[in-house]
């Protein structure tokens, strides 16, 4: 007859080992994780910056957002006409109505600042005096007459089926316009 196993007494040091390792186990379970990939996105712009050259706020942006960055009255009297790259940095021309160009020459610190703050990295302003150059009122003439009541009803009543608002609001001027137009032509 084969031996009989006999039963272990646990050791209290087993009992402390196996929580440990239950423990241990709760917290992970499976392989550990990996961290993945990086994006193609971050791969692209690290390979492609050392290439593009920085070029910052162009002047086109600056003379979109110019009352933002001076204020209301100082851009009525004042207009950004050119943005020169040195070595020192970036130098911008600012064309100022006579009596404006002292009160732009005082709060140069300012506006500098503020065009730091809008992305350009101005190191210098230069002030030139003169007229401001002409501004276009945007692309859309102004009615050359109100239309007849009997003109509105027409345009109402052919536009009656559109239900969409903000499409019966481009066709209603745009009807408008055609009408005030065929009286000049």
């Amino acid at each position: 007859m084969p031996p009989r196993p006999t039963a272990r007494r646990p050791d209290p040091t087993d009992r402390l080992l196996e929580a440990a390792a239950r423990d241990a186990l709760a917290d992970r379970r499976g392989r550990a994780e990996r961290a993945g990939p990086p994006g193609a996105g971050l791969l692209a712009a690290k390979l492609a910056k050392p290439l593009l050259p920085d070029e910052g706020v162009t002047l086109t942006e600056l003379q979109r957002r110019w009352s933002d960055i001076v204020g209301e009255r100082l851009a009525q009297l004042t207009a950004p006409e050119k943005l020169t790259r040195r070595k020192t940095g970036v130098v911008l021309t600012v064309r100022a109505v006579g009596a404006a160009a002292p009160f732009i020459q005082h709060q140069e610190n300012l506006i500098r600042e503020r065009l730091r703050l809008a992305g350009a990295d101005v190191v210098e302003m230069t002030i030139i005096q003169g007229p401001l150059p002409r501004t276009s009122q945007g692309n859309v003439r102004p009615i050359a007459r109100p239309l007849s009541p009997e003109e509105e009803a027409a345009l109402a009543a052919a536009l009656a089926s559109v239900h969409d608002p903000g499409l019966k609001n481009a066709l209603t001027r745009l009807g408008r316009a055609a009408v005030a137009a065929g009286d000049r032509g």
